[in-house]
């Protein structure tokens, strides 16, 4: 199962890579395909013998934890700009998206992945290798899209790669999320 969730980032992968230069529409799946790889790896190799914390609150503070950043992950890769647009028509050039989370920093993402694979850890023994592991890859993805991809696909990303920190959100960026919106400002429309 493990290599299972590290085939969905090679598909996560090859859907931005879709995306800035093939075009292929049958290729436009590669995402969804690779979220459903990832969750099924993630179920699979989840041991709650194996556990860290055994303690029921412990459990139950670490299972609110997940939850909150699960949410987290769903809202800011899909509700916070047109996911159909992203996810579905590739090589279709559209504006950054440089509000709410992603005003916070340029790829939340991942760090709200990492929280949920290290609660998932704790609270229900899926091996640590594996959350290290897959947020390398993530890491990985994040450094290919920011430098290769997303310059390509997103018009207004180098400005706002100017403004909005990379991965660690700073007191400015924090405001800027909890803010006004910054469209206007950073993309020109």
């Amino acid at each position: 199962m493990f290599l299972l969730g590290c085939l969905s980032f090679a598909l996560f992968f090859l859907a931005d890579y879709n995306d800035a230069r093939l075009h292929k529409r049958f290729l436009a799946p590669c995402f969804s395909a690779g979220v459903v790889l990832l969750g099924v790896s993630v179920i699979f190799q989840l041991k709650i013998e194996n556990a860290p914390v055994s303690g029921t609150m412990g459990r139950i503070l670490l299972l609110l934890l997940f939850a909150v950043f699960m949410g987290l992950l769903i809202c800011t890769l899909f509700f916070s700009f047109p996911a159909g647009q992203a996810y579905v028509s590739p090589g279709k050039k559209r504006p950054v998206y440089d509000s709410g989370f992603y005003a916070l920093c340029r790829h939340p993402g991942l760090i709200w992945l990492t929280f949920v694979f290290f609660c998932l850890w704790l609270m229900g023994g899926f091996p640590f290798y594996s959350a290290v592991i897959y947020t390398l890859l993530n890491l990985a993805l994040v450094l290919f899209e920011d430098g290769y991809a997303f310059p390509i696909i997103l018009t207004g990303y180098e400005a706002y790669k100017k403004v909005t920190p990379f991965l660690i959100p700073t007191p400015g960026s924090i405001k800027n999320a909890l803010g006004k919106k910054r469209t206007e400002s950073v993309s020109g429309q």
